[in-house]
C-alpha cells in the first residue's frame, strides 16, 4: 500500500507563460502516485501566512489556456521579514507537506535552495526565465531574414547556443 505523500506547489515572482501547465502537470503526475497536492497561494507569502488549499484534478483540468497562475504570486522573500522562515517551517509542518515544488526565478529558487541547505526542507525547483522568450524572439527574427532555409536555422541555433552557455 502506498503511503500518501503531500506536495505543496507555489509560484513566485512575476507571471509568465507556462505556470499553469506546470501546476497542472504536477497535479496529474501526483495522481499517478496517489499523492495529495496543495496549492500555496501567492508564493512564499502563502507559506508565511499558511494560505494553502488542496488542489485536485477538477481544479486544474482547464487551466492550460489561462494566463498567469491560478495560485497567484508574490515577490515576498521570507528571509527578508521578521520570523519569515519560522512561519514557513510552521506551515510546512502544520499542513504535513513532504515536499514543496517552487516554480520561479532567481529569488524564488534562491529561497528554495537556502531552505534546503539550512533547514533541510525537501524542495523541487522548477525554473522560469525570460531567456526562453528572448531565444524564441531571436529565432523568429532570424527566420524572417531573407536567407536560405538551412542557413537561417543554422544561424538561429548559433545564437541560441551563445545565449545559453554559462
Amino acid at each position: 500500500m502506498n503511503m500518501i505523500k503531500r506536495i505543496g506547489i507555489l509560484t513566485g515572482g512575476g507571471d509568465c507563460p507556462g505556470l499553469n501547465p506546470t501546476i497542472r502537470g504536477a497535479v496529474y503526475r501526483a495522481q499517478d502516485y496517489n499523492y495529495e497536492v496543495y496549492g500555496i497561494q501567492e508564493g512564499w507569502k502563502g507559506l508565511v501566512k499558511g494560505d494553502i488549499n488542496p488542489l485536485n484534478m477538477s481544479e486544474v483540468r482547464e487551466i492550460v489556456d489561462r494566463g498567469g497562475t491560478i495560485l497567484g504570486t508574490s515577490r515576498l522573500n521570507p528571509y527578508k521579514i521578521d520570523n519569515g522562515i519560522k512561519q514557513v517551517l510552521d506551515s510546512i509542518k502544520k499542513f504535513k507537506l513532504d515536499v514543496v515544488i517552487a516554480i520561479g526565478g532567481e529569488d524564488t529558487l534562491g529561497v528554495a535552495n537556502k531552505l534546503f541547505k539550512e533547514e533541510n526542507v525537501k524542495l523541487v525547483g522548477a525554473p522560469k526565465t525570460w531567456i526562453m522568450i528572448l531565444v524564441g524572439l531571436i529565432i523568429l527574427l532570424v527566420s524572417i531574414v531573407q536567407l536560405p532555409g538551412q542557413l537561417r536555422r543554422c544561424e538561429a541555433f548559433k545564437i541560441v547556443d551563445a545565449l545559453t552557455v554559462e
